[in-house]
């Protein structure tokens, strides 16, 4: 994530017990801060943007629609912030008033 590295729970603790199968408990304390993991919240500067998740949540789109439209350079626009994206909300808004369809009557009647 980002430039951190981070592991499974599952597969550090068989990792943990393959190498030392007899782990004393005071070891198996030691251990556990490693197993654990909370993922990074969402940075306070990323507060006016919507992950691709809540982007395709909130606009009952398919994430995958959101990664085509990126690789053809449609849909909003997008940062990319480690592996992650997000979309500012200023850019969803500018896109969806770019993308209204605008029927004009005729002035004929």
């Amino acid at each position: 994530m980002g430039s951190k590295i981070r592991y499974a729970n599952e597969r550090l603790t068989k990792y943990f017990k393959k190498k030392n199968p007899d782990l004393e408990p005071e070891q198996e304390e030691a251990v556990k801060p490693y197993l654990t993991f909370e993922p990074d919240p969402k940075p306070e500067y990323l507060n006016d943007h919507l992950t691709a998740k809540e982007l395709a949540e909130k606009y009952r789109l398919k994430t995958q629609t959101l990664a085509n439209w990126r690789t053809q350079g449609r849909g909003p626009g997008y940062q990319k912030y480690g592996h992650k994206i997000y979309y500012p909300i200023p850019a969803i808004d500018k896109w969806i008033q770019h993308s209204r369809v605008r029927i004009h009557e005729d002035d004929d009647d």
